[in-house]
């Protein structure tokens, strides 16, 4: 399973986007298969989508080596931040 995904801000405008890949039931990945991808484990209960992200060692790494600079793992700790809430919307993008 896999597909399309995007992420919109509080006012609806696109601020994120990308491809993601089942990897089992609970775990899918974002991004490329190499380690530049973020995985994440994820709950779903009602409405409501949980993501617990997998950073690998190079991803913390790189991450701590240019704490002020975009990286993977700190983007993947933003998007699973607890109280965040993940709504599914028609896409008006894809």
């Amino acid at each position: 399973m896999s597909g399309f995904f995007g992420s919109l801000d509080q006012h609806y405008n696109q601020v994120d986007d990308g491809t993601w890949q089942a990897v089992d039931s609970n775990t899918f990945r974002i991004g490329a298969p190499d380690r530049s991808g973020a995985i994440f484990d994820f709950t779903i209960r009602g409405d409501t989508l949980m993501l617990i992200p997998r950073i690998t060692e190079a991803q913390r790494q790189e991450a701590l080596a240019h704490p002020m600079a975009f990286s993977t793992a700190g983007w993947m700790v933003a998007v699973s931040y607890p109280g965040t809430k993940w709504e599914g919307l028609p896409c008006t993008w894809c």
